[in-house]
């Protein structure tokens, strides 16, 4: 899952030498000649970043909840990973009926099966 301006668009890469540049914040996305945009519904895995997780697997991203929209999207079994360092794992994240929480972390430590 690429970011797309400030939405969230899945496209198929084909190669990641080529087919990729810098976006606006430094994120590596398609350019636009290689946008090969398809549904989330097709969506299987989705690696989700953050920068606090708890053992619940609720997660605190950049507080704009473009993940937790996107989220929404995909098919109800598709499995939700977050990749974290140790570190990053706290005792409790507030969360709400918005939030939508990761099924699986893994750290460099250990793997939480949160749900």
């Amino acid at each position: 899952i690429l970011p797309e301006c400030l939405n969230l668009a899945p496209s198929k890469i084909l190669d990641f030498d080529t087919e990729l540049e810098k976006g606006k914040k430094g994120i590596l996305e398609p350019k636009k000649e290689y946008y090969r945009l398809f549904s989330p519904e097709d969506i299987d895995l989705v690696i989700i970043p953050g920068v606090a997780f708890d053992l619940s697997g609720n997660r605190i991203g950049r507080g704009f909840g473009y993940y937790d929209n996107f989220l929404r999207k995909v098919r109800s079994s598709a499995k939700i990973v977050a990749l974290a360092f140790e570190m990053q794992m706290v005792k409790k994240i507030p969360n709400d009926k918005n939030d939508i929480p990761v099924h699986k972390i893994i750290t460099e430590k250990r793997t939480i099966i949160s749900v």
